[in-house]
């Protein structure tokens, strides 16, 4: 049987944020816990840090500190393991004077070839990857990736020894601050000053404080009142980092072997043979008759790699991703939330109109929406003003943390490729490219949406004539081209305040209605009615959807795991509606 490698993210480094470093050493923290008992953990560790020699730097290489945790559970230690360990600790060890400036380039890089290799053993590595490495690499260091390969190569040698004795020195120092915390031995040093105390500080306020004296008596003092049996499973496990000590030199050596199928050796070899290629392939392209120019930005395509991810906090934006963002029926591979789209009505005209309601699971704002709990459309979109920012709330149901800028600046979000303008102190601007504009009016915390231009000046205004509760609810929507009226759509209220009518309206009285909507006592949006009384039916626990039908009868069924908005759908199926 196989062995899978363990995951490594490898991404444009600004994406890299502090949540996931924090993951990546609450996952050291909960391996502390499980050997002890509970009895130490990483902030505990932390303070042997300032006692112990090198512990500081383990902080600054969770990556490594993880694949060491792997290695010590593992009854059989394999290749992919050592690997692993190898690539994190090249990337954190003194380098060589020549590679001073490419210690944090090699580690990604090689992960990256890395993921390559393990997709398709047999693959060559494309002119894609290629680029990826030679835009890394710019932004890095000088000199050409096949340069920086043959040197990599050339010093390889030297790098694994060196990052086995760096490998060796964190063990030991590891298993030594676990044994001196729960034996009691811990002894007052002078805190040791270290290059990594900027990176410890992104790690988190839980392993930065620096105690004194008093703190090592105090933890000295509490490792009498942990049991013997809690004591021998944290030496046991003390004892099996001794153990990957002595075996650390000797498996790293042997990772410089270029015929050991995924040694690190191996995959600067592969990296080799598909940098000469593409030189290669460059220079039967040249063209005779006349200069070719090549092009790169110094300073862009910085990679960073790291083995732990916090969860998404969002879902993707299903209309822009190339790969798709979610299961065959709706469920976020993100996060597990579900979401569903179904359309009412449309109108045509130079402003066509189609009512198209998006659910959501975990759009928890909207419980007390006007079209139910979780529903919105797009024609109820809005900001809300919280501290001293906004959140958008669009009509996929998905939410945006924006800045709120002063009055005549602006803010552009290069994900969702929308720019947010503030006009004046009390009103806002979205611009979607050159397609359209939204236009928002403060009305007490939000923003509400006023009017919607296209490109080529037709337009949709928005009026809030309703008040319920002292709250003003969307009345009226009118479309425009030029300054002559086209259509208008009247929306009529609940006792509750929710919109349960749609009216198409003709020289100021209503000619049809639209659409019609049906709420439970929970506020959950029941049924949904077209112009032809063709029904949408929706039931509900928690505000999660957990079966609807369509016009036709036939119905979808969901299974969630948890009750909020955080809750997973787990399964979903259909039926003929019997």
């Amino acid at each position: 049987m196989s062995t899978r490698q363990g995951q490594v993210a490898v991404a444009p480094l600004d994406t890299i944020g502090v949540e996931d470093l924090k993951k990546g050493a609450n996952s050291v923290d909960t391996w502390l816990r499980e050997i002890s008992g509970n009895r130490i953990t990483l902030q505990g560790l932390k303070t042997a840090a300032n006692y112990i020699p090198i512990i500081n730097n383990i902080m600054a290489a969770i990556d490594a500190v993880n694949d060491i945790i792997t290695l010590a559970r593992s009854e059989k230690r394999h290749l992919l393991d050592w690997v692993s360990l190898a690539i994190n600790l090249i990337g954190i060890i003194p380098a060589p004077p020549f590679m001073a400036g490419a210690r944090t380039s090699l580690r990604p890089t090689l992960f990256l070839v890395r993921q390559k290799i393990n997709q398709n053993p047999k693959a060559v590595l494309g002119d894609a990857l290629i680029s990826v490495l030679v835009s890394h690499l710019n932004a890095t260091i000088l000199g050409s990736l096949e340069d920086f390969v043959e040197k990599a190569q050339a010093q390889l040698d030297d790098m694994l020894k060196r990052a086995g004795a760096k490998g060796q020195e964190i063990l030991l120092s590891f298993a030594q601050g676990i044994e001196d915390l729960v034996s009691g031995t811990l002894h007052y040093k002078e805190p040791p000053t270290s290059d990594s105390t900027s990176l410890l500080k992104l790690i988190g306020s839980a392993i930065t404080h620096a105690p004194g004296k008093a703190a090592v008596s105090a933890l000295n003092s509490a490792s009498r009142y942990i049991p013997e049996d809690i004591k021998r499973l944290a030496l046991f496990n003390t004892g099996l980092l001794r153990q990957l000590a002595k075996e650390v030199n000797s498996q790293f050596a042997a990772l410089a072997d270029v015929n050991t199928e995924h040694s690190v050796g191996y995959l600067l070899s592969v990296l080799s043979k598909a940098t000469k290629k593409k030189r290669r392939d460059l220079n039967a392209n040249v063209p005779v008759s006349h200069s070719a120019h090549a092009r790169s930005t110094s300073g862009q395509g910085n990679l960073g790699a790291t083995g732990r991810q916090a969860p998404a906090r969002k879902d993707a934006n299903c209309a822009k991703n190339v790969v798709c963002p979610v299961t065959g029926h709706s469920i976020s591979f993100a996060r597990g939330s579900e979401y569903l789209a179904h359309t009412d009505f449309t109108l045509a005209g130079p402003f066509p109109i189609e009512w198209s309601r998006a659910y959501r699971s975990s759009q928890s704002a909207l419980d007390s929406g006007v079209f139910g709990a979780r529903w919105t459309t797009p024609y109820s979109m809005f900001f809300e003003v919280r501290h001293k920012g906004l959140v958008y709330h669009a009509d996929d149901g998905r939410s945006h943390d924006y800045p709120l800028p002063k009055p005549g600046k602006f803010h552009h979000d290069p994900i969702e490729n929308v720019v947010l303008v503030r006009t004046s102190e009390h009103e806002l601007s979205l611009a979607r490219g050159h397609q359209s504009q939204e236009h928002y009016q403060r009305i007490g915390k939000h923003f509400c949406l006023t009017a919607i231009t296209l490109r080529g000046g037709v337009r949709v205004t928005l009026h809030y004539d309703h008040l319920h509760a002292g709250q003003a609810v969307l009345s009226d929507l009118i479309t425009y081209q030029g300054d002559t009226p086209h259509q208008h759509i009247h929306t009529q209220l609940n006792d509750h305040g929710r919109i349960n009518a749609l009216w198409l309206m003709h020289e100021g009285a209503p000619l049809r209605q639209l659409a019609g909507y049906d709420y439970d006592e929970h506020g959950d949006l029941r049924a949904a009615r077209d112009e032809h009384a063709a029904q949408w039916a929706y039931q509900y626990q928690h505000h999660l959807i957990t079966r609807y039908t369509d016009r036709t009868g036939r119905g979808m069924n969901l299974q969630w795991q948890g009750d909020g908005p955080n809750a997973k759908a787990v399964r979903e199926w259909a039926d003929d509606g019997s």
